[in-house]
């Protein structure tokens, strides 16, 4: 009897031991598909959140490579500005001291260029010496304009594309064919009142006269472009187109007169 009843106590604990060990593997495998969609979203998750930052950084590192190219583009702008205003002032003082002429080297502190004036204010007046009428030069002796009006520290240069400019000139042709330029308002210049009988070309050169007691003679203002005749009129009309820009200039030569021997 006691046999028996230790054999059943002993088949009821192996079917609890094999139950709770069937149970267990049932779990578990219950608890790997449940876990499993969330295991797949951390994973989803943490990728996303990596491929953000990633982005992000590249973002970042995008706009400070842009910002380090535009800070590079304005210096090189700078630069190749302080290069021509160098250029400009080694030509001006080299051709002043070449042809013995006074000058005043000043800056352009305003300036206003339209179709209906061309004007600009430079940093020198007269007590520097400069005079109204004196020509106003860059580079090689290129005539820009004329002072126009003075003050003790400034002055007025009216550029020769001025409606209102005049310089007497000279064409260096055969016969320097003398007559005056005026402003056009535009950036090219006339030379009017050429005779029939006088020949003119294109490329011609056109220098101050000399005739104005303060623009001194061999300055040069453009060559001929265009030239309309008819044969009926008695004059010939040039176009001058000037050898430079004259709104790109900062810094700029007043002639005030020449060098006494």
């Amino acid at each position: 009897m006691k046999l028996k009843r230790a054999l059943t106590t002993l088949i009821v604990a192996i079917a609890i031991l094999i139950f709770i060990i069937i149970l267990g593997g049932f779990t578990s495998r219950a608890l790997a598909i449940i876990q499993r969609p969330f295991l797949q979203l951390g994973t989803w998750v943490s990728t996303t959140t990596d491929s953000f930052r990633s982005q992000s950084s590249l973002i970042a590192e995008n706009q400070d490579l842009q910002d380090k190219l535009e800070a590079l583009a304005v210096f090189a702008s700078e630069l190749e500005t302080l290069r021509d205003e160098n250029s400009n002032l080694r030509l001006q003082l080299g051709y002043i001291k070449e042809t013995e002429l006074v000058s005043v080297t000043e800056a352009v502190t305003t300036g206003s260029i339209t179709p209906a004036s061309a004007l600009i204010t430079i940093d020198r007046g007269s007590d520097d010496g400069v005079a109204v009428g004196n020509a106003v030069i860059v580079e090689e002796g290129i005539v820009i304009g004329k002072i126009t009006e003075l003050r003790q520290k400034s002055a007025t240069v009216r550029l020769l594309s001025d409606r209102n400019s005049t310089v007497a000139t000279a064409i260096q042709n055969s016969d320097r064919t003398l007559g005056v330029v005026e402003g056009s308002g535009g950036s090219l210049l006339n030379f009017g009142y050429i005779p029939q009988n006088v020949e003119v070309s294109v490329n011609d050169l056109v220098i101050t006269s000399g005739l104005e007691e303060t623009v001194p003679n061999g300055l040069v203002i453009g060559m001929i472009n265009n030239i309309t005749s008819n044969e009926t009129d008695p004059f010939q009309n040039a176009v001058i187109e000037p050898l430079v820009d004259y709104r790109y200039y900062t810094f700029v030569s007043v002639i005030t007169g020449t060098t006494e021997l």
